[in-house]
């Protein structure tokens, strides 16, 4: 698995996204008329995205509201944010 590490992202323009309930969320994407149900933490590291934060800003938070270890966090939002990538969810910048 590559490390993606630092710099900033965006949510791509023809994504819609919000949680449904306190387990999953869902991510539209409008172009492509395809719909994807996510965890609720994809959808908690889309709303950080969209706010600018920054792969460490992001990384702390997560590790701050579900209490996980730094390895973990890192280890799983590099994961995250390679999905995110390859469906064309969200860009780097």
């Amino acid at each position: 698995m590559s490390k993606i590490h630092e710099g900033k992202y965006r949510v791509c323009k023809n994504i819609i996204f919000d949680t449904l309930n306190e387990e999953t969320g869902l991510v539209i994407d409008s172009k492509n008329n395809s719909a994807y149900e996510v965890t609720e933490t994809v959808c908690a590291i889309l709303k950080y995205i969209g706010k600018g934060e920054t792969f460490n800003r992001i990384k702390e938070k997560i590790m701050n509201d579900y209490e996980v270890d730094e390895k973990k966090v890192e280890s799983d939002l590099n994961e995250i944010l390679e999905d995110l990538l390859k469906y064309k969810i969200i860009e780097k910048i």
